[in-house]
């Protein structure tokens, strides 16, 4: 055929053609279009990765086929009719990922009958198998360990929320004190320049 354009494919022909390539750039003269993979002849498509010298070959008598048909003035008046066509496109950001789910929804209170579960919920392989934990909590055994458990939870959170209302007193206390400290100074300078 009449191209100028060098395909090779797979580790060792794009090894090699570039090998070449560096070596007698004066005399290939060529572009390359280099696949690592066997590319479309010899592709994950196709049913059995044989009989390549074939396959191209077949591929080669198709494009000569269709090339003799082809009406060259028709075709050229076809690229300039079609090439002012504007292809471009802009797309909106539509994140459709499903938010993960709070605390609440993982490790779940639910009454059932006269029983009251706690559900917790967790994955097993991700986005394929989950798993749970069910515990019914009117059990004697859940009942301490629970009971332990959320006394627990609720002296870390009360303790968290005394630290944070000390720290933000703390720091009004600060700021007030500092306010106050400068009205002073000035009220003391400005007494000191009516004295004088």
């Amino acid at each position: 055929m009449e191209s100028i354009i060098i395909t090779a494919s797979g580790k060792e022909d794009i090894t090699e053609a570039i090998k070449d390539f560096n070596s007698h750039i004066d005399t290939i003269k060529h572009h390359f279009n280099l696949f690592f993979c066997k590319g479309c002849l010899l592709g994950p498509g196709m049913d059995h990765h044989s009989e390549r010298f074939r396959r191209r070959n077949l591929v080669r008598l198709y494009t000569r086929k269709r090339v003799k048909t082809l009406d060259h003035k028709q075709w050229e008046k076809d690229i300039v009719k079609w090439s002012k066509l504007d292809y471009s496109r802009e797309f909106k950001a539509d994140d459709q990922r499903i938010a993960r789910p709070d605390e609440s929804a993982i490790n779940k209170d639910i009454r059932y009958n006269d029983k009251m579960l706690n559900v917790s919920v967790f994955p097993i392989r991700k986005n394929r198998i989950a798993g749970a934990v069910i515990r019914d909590m009117f059990s004697p055994e859940v009942q301490r360990e629970e009971v332990i458990s959320r006394i627990n939870e609720v002296i870390e959170k009360n303790l968290d929320m005394v630290q944070k209302i000390g720290f933000l007193l703390g720091e009004g206390a600060s700021d007030t004190e500092q306010m106050l400290n400068s009205i002073l100074d000035s009220y003391k300078k400005s007494q000191e320049n009516k004295e004088d």
